[in-house]
C-alpha cells in the first residue's frame, strides 16, 4: 500500500479521536518552525498533515506564524473548500536559519486550533505562555526533544502528534493502529500531558596602573627609579620614596625599617620583606607578593598561597639602606614586564650606591626601548575569506541573505564562519545578522570557539539574550570550562539578575559552585567583580555570604577585561600610555608556558588589568598582534574582546567594548583607543 494513502488514513483518524473535532474549525493558527533544524523534518509528512486537516475542515481562517529566534513572519488566509494552495505556497518559500525561540507565540494564538510545527528544539530562550485555546505540537523528525515537547503540554495543556512513526501495512491495520497509538500518544491526560508508548526516554594577572599613590613625604627633586636618579617633576609618573634618614635607628630587620612609610603597601610586622603586597589584592591562592630589586638585582620571589614559600632577605642590613623607592602599576611592567606586576620595591644600599655611575646599571629584567613609535603600521584592513567575496556581490540585504543560505553548508565546518557573517550583515540587519549567528546554539557539534566567539560579540552588541543563550550551550557542552560560569555571572548582571550574578560569582569564588572545578585561576577578575556587584547594588543583594574582604569597595581610573574565544590562541596586547611609553603582555607558551597550561587545564581565557593613578590620564592605546595557533595546521581565528570600566568602582562608572579578529602569524590590529579622563 502506498505510503501517502497510510499517512492519509493516520492523520485523518487522528482527528476523529480528538472530543469536538467533529465540529467545523472557525480558526486556525499554524506555527511554523523556520530554524535550521528543519533540515531534519520531513516536509512531504507535514504538507500531507495539512492537506488531510483541510480536507476534513474545508472553511477556516488561518494566520500563519513562521519564527526561528525570533518571529519574523505573519500572514491571514481564508481556506475555501479546501484549497490551501496560496497557504502551501507561503509555506514552502519559507527559508530555514537561525536556531529556536517559542517566545511569543501566545500572542497569535487563536480560540479555535493552534498548530506547533516543530522538534521542539527550543534553544533560545524560554516561555511559559499558555496558548489561548487547543494546542497540537506536530512533528517530523527522527531527532526531537521530548522534554522540551512535555513541558509545553504540561504548561498549555497540549496534545502531541509524532508524524515521524512508522505507518501499519494495510488500511485496515493502519486505521485501528493509529487510533490505538493516537489514544496512548496524543490523548489528553486529566492534567494535559501527553504520553507516547513507543517513544525514547527523556530525556592572578597583570596589573596596568601606570602608578600609582602619591605620597605626602617629600624628598629631593632627584628620585631613584629602575632606571637610575630622574628630575621627579619629568619621569612621567608619581613615586613613593625614603632615604636613609627616614630609617629608624631601633630598626633591626628592612621589614621594620620601612613600616608604615608608604601608603597602599602592605607588610606584616613579622613578615620577611619578600612577602610585602604592593597592590590591592583580589586573590586568594594566586601570588601577591612583588618583587625585589637591591642594587639592580632582582631577587627570587616569595609566593603567597596555601602552597607558598618565602625567600628569606634577612641578609640585608637595615643601617646599609641609602633609599627605597615603591614603583607599581605600567611603570613596574614596562621596566620588570610580567615579574613587576604585583609592584617592585626597589632597593639601594650605601654600599651598593658606590658603585653608581650616571649611566646606572640595567639588570636583565629591565625593558629598553618601550617608546611607541606612531608610526608603527596597523593593519585594519577588511576581512577578505572566498565567503565574503560571494556575499559582496549581493544587490541588497535580501540578495546577499539568498547567498548566505546556498553557500552556509560549505562553509558550516569553519569555527569562524558564522561570527564572520554576522559581521558582514549586522550593520545592514542585525535582526538578520542575530538569526545567522544564533545557528551556533542550534548545531550539535558546534565548536567551543565558535560559541564563546558568539558570546563575546551579542555582549558587545548588547543582545544579554542571546548571550544567555550561548553561555547555557557551552555549559551543556563543555561543563569542565570554569569560564562558562564567569560568563553566566556576567550575562545575569547585564540583565539585571544581581543576587543570581553574585551568587554565582561568590560560589566560584569560595569553590562551592562545583567542587569538581578549580576556579583559582580567575580569583583577580573574580575579586572585582564580586566588590563591584556589592557596591553597586548593595541595597538589592543579600551579601551574607559574602567574605567581608570583598564588601569593601575599590577604585580604578579604569578597569580592563580582556577576552578571548580561542583556547589555541598565542597573542601579545600593546599597552600605550598618554607618555607614549608601552608594555608587551605576551600570552604565548613560550613566555607563560605555567599559565598557557592553566587556562587549557581548567578552561579560562580571560585576563584583568587596572589603571589608576593621576598620571594615567590620557590617551591609551591597545594593539594586539596574533602569534599564531599552538595547534599545527589549525588556522581558526582569534577574537578578543576589551571592556573598558572607566572609574571602575565610583558612582559614574561606564564600560564600552571593543572586539577585534586576528588570524595566522603576525597578523596586527588596533584593538582599542579609548581616554582616561
Amino acid at each position: 500500500m502506498p505510503m501517502r494513502i497510510k499517512l492519509s488514513i493516520f492523520i485523518f483518524s487522528t482527528f476523529l479521536f480528538f472530543e469536538g473535532w467533529s465540529q467545523e474549525v472557525k480558526t486556525t493558527a499554524i506555527f511554523w518552525d523556520c530554524s535550521a533544524s528543519r533540515l531534519e523534518r520531513d516536509h512531504a509528512k507535514e504538507m500531507e498533515y495539512l492537506n488531510a486537516y483541510f480536507q476534513r475542515f474545508k472553511n477556516s481562517s488561518v494566520v500563519l506564524v513562521g519564527f526561528s529566534d525570533v518571529i519574523h513572519s505573519k500572514e491571514n488566509f481564508k481556506i475555501v473548500e479546501g484549497d490551501w494552495s496560496k497557504l502551501q505556497s507561503k509555506i514552502e518559500s519559507f527559508k530555514y536559519d537561525g536556531a529556536t525561540s517559542f517566545q511569543g507565540l501566545e500572542d497569535f494564538s487563536v480560540e479555535g486550533y493552534n498548530l506547533l510545527f516543530t522538534d521542539g528544539k527550543q534553544n533560545l530562550k524560554s516561555s511559559n505562555s499558555k496558548v489561548k485555546g487547543n494546542l497540537v505540537v506536530i512533528n517530523s523528525s527522527k531527532d526531537f526533544d521530548r522534554g522540551t515537547i512535555t513541558l509545553l503540554s504540561i504548561i498549555s495543556k497540549a496534545d502531541f502528534l509524532n508524524l515521524h512513526q512508522k505507518a501499519a501495512d494495510t488500511p485496515e491495520e493502519a486505521t485501528a493502529s493509529s487510533v490505538n497509538e493516537v489514544g496512548q500518544q496524543v490523548g489528553s491526560t486529566e492534567n494535559g500531558v501527553t504520553s507516547e508508548s513507543t517513544g525514547s526516554d527523556f530525556k592572578s594577572g597583570i596589573v596596568l596602573d601606570e602608578v600609582v599613590v602619591k605620597e605626602n613625604v617629600e624628598v629631593d627633586a632627584k628620585v631613584n627609579t629602575a632606571l637610575g636618579q630622574k628630575n621627579k617633576d619629568a619621569i612621567g609618573y608619581a613615586v613613593q620614596s625614603i632615604d636613609a634618614e627616614m630609617v629608624p635607628d631601633a630598626a633591626t630587620t628592612v621589614n621594620t625599617a620601612i613600616q608604615g612609610k608608604f601608603s597602599g603597601v602592605s607588610l606584616g610586622q613579622s613578615s620577611d620583606l619578600s612577602q610585602t603586597v604592593l597592590r590591592p589584592s583580589n586573590s586568594l591562592l594566586g601570588n601577591n607578593y612583588g618583587l625585589i630589586v637591591v642594587d639592580g638585582v632582582p631577587l627570587a620571589q616569595s609566593r603567597s598561597g596555601q602552597n607558598g614559600y618565602v625567600f628569606s632577605t634577612g641578609f640585608l642590613d637595615p643601617k646599609n639602606i641609602e633609599d627605597v623607592t615603591v614603583l607599581k602599576g605600567l611603570v613596574a611592567t614596562n621596566i620588570y614586564g610580567t615579574q613587576g606586576s604585583n609592584g617592585v620595591l626597589l632597593i639601594t644600599t650605601k654600599t651598593g650606591s658606590f658603585k653608581n655611575s650616571s649611566e646606572p646599571e640595567r639588570d636583565a629584567l629591565q625593558l629598553t626601548d618601550n617608546f611607541y613609535d606612531t608610526k608603527i603600521k596597523i593593519d585594519n584592513k577588511a576581512l577578505v575569506t572566498p565567503y565574503l567575496k560571494e556575499l559582496k556581490k549581493g544587490k541588497n540585504v535580501e540578495d546577499a541573505y539568498g547567498i548566505y543560505l546556498n553557500q552556509r553548508e560549505r562553509f558550516q565546518n569553519s569555527s569562524d564562519y558564522l561570527l564572520d557573517v554576522f559581521d558582514f550583515f549586522y550593520s545592514s540587519s542585525p535582526k538578520i545578522a542575530f538569526r545567522i549567528l544564533s545557528n551556533i546554539v542550534e548545531e550539535k557539534s558546534a565548536a567551543y570557539e565558535a560559541l564563546r566567539g558568539a558570546y563575546l560579540k551579542s555582549l558587545e552588541k548588547e543582545n544579554y539574550g542571546m548571550a544567555m543563550a550561548f553561555v547555557n550551550r557551552a555549559q551543556e557542552k563543555y561543563p569542565d570550562k570554569i569560564q562558562n560560569h564567569y560568563d553566566l555571572a556576567i550575562v545575569q548582571r547585564k540583565m539585571g539578575n544581581y543576587q543570581a550574578a553574585l551568587n554565582t560569582l561568590n560560589g566560584m569564588l569560595t569553590n562551592t559552585l562545583n567542587r569538581d572545578l578549580n576556579f583559582s585561576g580567575i580569583e583577580k577578575p573574580l575579586g572585582s567583580e564580586i566588590r563591584n556587584l556589592v557596591n553597586q547594588h548593595k541595597n538589592q543583594l543579600d551579601v551574607s555570604k559574602v567574605d567581608t574582604k570583598y564588601r569593601n569597595n575599590i577604585t580604578y581610573n579604569a578597569r580592563l577585561i580582556l577576552e578571548w574565544n580561542n583556547p589555541d590562541a598565542e597573542f601579545t596586547v600593546q599597552f600605550v600610555n598618554p607618555q607614549k611609553r608601552f608594555f608587551d603582555w605576551e600570552h604565548s607558551e613560550l613566555n607563560e608556558g605555567t599559565r598557557i597550561s592553566d587556562e587549557l587545564e581548567n578552561g579560562y581565557f580571560i585576563e584583568q588589568f587596572e589603571i589608576v593613578g593621576a598620571e594615567t590620564v590620557g590617551e591609551w592605546i591597545l594593539n594586539v598582534t596574533s602569534l599564531g595557533n599552538r595547534t599545527k595546521n589549525n588556522s581558526a581565528a582569534t577574537f578578543l574582546k576589551c571592556t573598558v570600566q572607566k572609574n571602575f568602582g565610583k558612582s559614574n562608572q561606564t564600560s564600552s567594548s571593543y572586539i577585534v579578529r586576528v588570524q595566522g602569524d603576525k597578523d596586527k590590529k588596533q584593538l582599542a583607543k579609548f581616554n582616561v579622563e
